[in-house]
């Protein structure tokens, strides 16, 4: 065996191994990549669950209420109460929504996020979800003025912020949402 073919059984080898540590950081690449989507999905879904039950139950504000004044009970920065028959089974129920500090999610591996809460009166109060780091509302009247005066309230203004309740490669997944919503009941008066 020569050194012409000794050098060429190096180089092989060579070649052959930086092949293989390309294919293994590719691969690692790809699973964290995998990693990454994973967590967005279930973030995502999270943030999808919680979005439809506000939109209902926003929308529903003040159902069979026969005066505006008695639809809502305390419109907050991060809390709203109100009274509606959103299951439509002419009992009007009190709902609540609030979002807890960050110790209530303290099982999480996320330090930012938070439960947020929601009940129903006459049944035990249900945690939406952990992983939400902001539930912020704002009120507008008629005219599209920001205010807090309860009876003047037509649109209430979200904004939620939902993050993955655990990190993949110290990478945390971070939903924004943002709407407006005008339930049609208090448009009545």
């Amino acid at each position: 065996m020569g050194s012409s073919s000794l050098l060429k059984l190096v180089g092989t080898f060579l070649i052959g191994g930086l092949i293989l540590l390309n294919i293994n950081r590719l691969t690692a690449h790809m699973n964290q990549d995998t990693n990454e989507r994973v967590v967005d999905s279930i973030t995502q879904q999270t943030a999808d669950g919680i979005v439809q039950l506000l939109e209902f139950d926003l929308n529903r504000l003040g159902l069979r209420v026969h005066r505006q004044e008695l639809s809502i009970i305390s419109a907050g920065p991060h809390a709203i109460s109100f009274y509606s028959d959103f299951d439509e089974n002419n009992v009007i129920e009190r709902v609540s929504y609030w979002l807890s500090d960050s110790t209530a999610a303290s099982s999480t591996e996320n330090p930012h996020d938070c439960v947020l809460y929601r009940v129903v009166q006459g049944e035990s109060t249900t945690d939406l979800c952990l992983g939400v780091t902001a539930f912020n509302l704002r009120y507008f009247d008629w005219f599209g003025n920001e205010t807090a005066n309860l009876e003047e309230i037509k649109t209430i203004e979200v904004n939620l912020e939902v993050q993955s309740i655990f990190a993949v490669d110290d990478y945390t997944s971070t939903l924004f949402y943002h709407t407006r919503i005008t339930p049609p009941n208090l448009m009545r008066y």
